[in-house]
């Protein structure tokens, strides 16, 4: 901090290098402006004049002084320029304070902002109307991420704040269009009450999107000739085909089951673990959590969910468990249901494996005269379980959980009107379907030499199923697997 004075108060020899950068720091550490005005408030000092100057035009009727206090607690007077300089102010804010200490203010306080005589300011009920205009908006909330984006939601993605602006002013200020008049709505404010008063954002979240897509994406933005773009283009419209492909065939199936009264269609799903207990004191984050297992089968046919749940110290979730959760659901399915199909996504630990092909082939030979087991192609596998598990998810933000069955509790409480069926899996309820395994022959090659690749497969039939020419067959014993969705 330098001083520039050339006073009779010698403020520079007074006042040392160390102890003017000891009073700048320790000015600007108080913080607020009005703790800074009530430190120098008491470093000016205010005093009677002593000798009048006869004739004077305006006399005096006081005298001021500035000081600043040293490390040893001594007041040393300056003037006041380097009063100003050393506290890094200017002159009129010093100004604005003798003129208080005149008045005889004893404490200097900020006012700027709190004189309340805005006569331009947006009335609270113009505000409302904005607000209600937002959240007209249809929203979605997020279904692949809720951990990350627990309670944003989503408008459609050819929305924009800009857009909702316009469409704000063609409803509540036509004029604006017609006449050309300025709106009484601005759209920095439209903006700052979207931004900070709610939790939206637009079209998908990135955690939402597929891996192959968004590598592909990324690729066609690095692609370095026309050829290679066209070529990329081609493979993310066929990928992106063969996912909606499998979305027309569900909702078609789903169709399909509700009219036959022998058919009966049944989606699947884990949903994310379920930590005990849900604690946020500090020591917890440092701790690692018992998790809870929910396995979600979701009756399209009857509009009916099951959650079949269990913790990690009774059993893993694997190829065993999935099956076991199965063959219990399947034991309270309708004594006419002959014809199943399945959906799910493609994990090859829990759902696509050999041990699942041996699991349905079973179901077969003892019950159903024919199964479908189809999966969704990986990155879009948004089923109707995925709405269970919002539910649950949203009663999850509020609930407290100390001991494993509190989860139990939380799920039957998650959709009051229509209830979820939880069924509480045992040690004693998990079956050991290895030894089922044991019976099958795993061939490598199907009956034309080629490979069988079950990872590869969209549609798993058992049972009796159309062949090539579209005829139906029975074929016991047998897995028909397709590599695609029509053939």
């Amino acid at each position: 901090v330098s001083l520039t004075c050339h006073c009779a108060y010698h403020c520079r020899e007074r006042v040392t290098e160390v102890e003017r950068e000891r009073i700048f720091k320790a000015f600007y550490q108080l913080g607020s402006n009005d703790a800074q005005n009530k430190y120098l408030y008491g470093l000016i000092r205010k005093k009677i004049v002593k000798r009048r100057t006869r004739g004077a035009a305006r006399p005096r009727s006081h005298t001021l002084s500035y000081h600043v206090r040293l490390r040893d607690g001594s007041h040393v007077q300056v003037c006041k320029h380097a009063f100003c300089d050393l506290h890094a102010i200017g002159k009129r804010r010093v100004e604005n304070l003798v003129a208080k200490l005149t008045a005889g203010v004893l404490v200097a306080t900020d006012q700027r902002g709190k004189h309340k005589n805005r006569p331009h300011a947006t009335s609270e009920a113009t505000k409302q109307k904005i607000r209600e205009h937002i959240k007209t908006f249809p929203r979605r909330k997020s279904h692949y991420s809720r951990s990350d984006n627990r309670k944003r939601e989503y408008l459609d993605e050819n929305l924009s704040i800009s857009r909702m602006y316009l469409l704000y002013l063609e409803k509540h200020e036509p004029q604006v269009k017609e006449t050309g008049a300025k709106p009484e709505v601005k759209e920095w404010l439209y903006r700052k009450i979207f931004n900070e008063e709610f939790n939206l954002s637009f079209g998908y979240p990135r955690s939402d999107t597929c891996e192959t897509c968004d590598l592909l994406h990324v690729t066609i933005q690095a692609s370095k000739t026309e050829a290679e773009r066209v070529e990329l283009q081609l493979e993310l419209a066929a990928h992106q085909e063969k996912a909606s492909q499998g979305y027309r065939l569900l909702r078609s199936d789903t169709e399909a089951t509700k009219s036959a009264g022998d058919h009966t269609l049944l989606t699947f799903d884990l949903m994310q673990n379920l930590p005990v207990p849900t604690l946020t004191h500090g020591s917890m984050f440092y701790s690692r959590q018992l998790s809870v297992y929910n396995f979600g089968i979701h009756n399209t046919t009857t509009g009916t969910a099951s959650m079949y749940m269990w913790n990690e110290a009774i059993a893993s979730r694997g190829a065993d468990e999935i099956c076991s959760c199965l063959t219990h659901h399947l034991t309270v399915l309708s004594p006419q249901t002959k014809k199943l199909t399945c959906y799910s996504d493609s994990c090859f630990g829990q759902n696509k494996n050999f041990q699942m092909v041996c699991f349905w082939n079973q179901q077969v030979l003892e019950r159903f005269e024919q199964v479908d087991h189809k999966f969704l192609v990986r990155g879009h596998t948004y089923l109707p379980n995925d709405r269970d598990f919002a539910h649950i998810e949203k009663r999850k933000e509020s609930a407290r959980v100390y001991v494993p069955k509190d989860w139990e509790l939380v799920v039957r409480e998650a959709r009051p009107l229509s209830p979820f069926t939880v069924v509480p899996m045992e040690s004693s309820k998990f079956l050991d379907f290895a030894e089922l395994s044991k019976q099958y022959t795993h061939r490598k090659k199907d009956a034309d030499k080629k490979p069988v690749l079950i990872s590869k497969a969209v549609w798993m039939n058992f049972g009796q199923g159309e062949d090539i020419s579209g005829e139906l067959k029975k074929h016991p014993n047998e897995v028909w697997l397709r590599y695609s969705y029509n053939t």
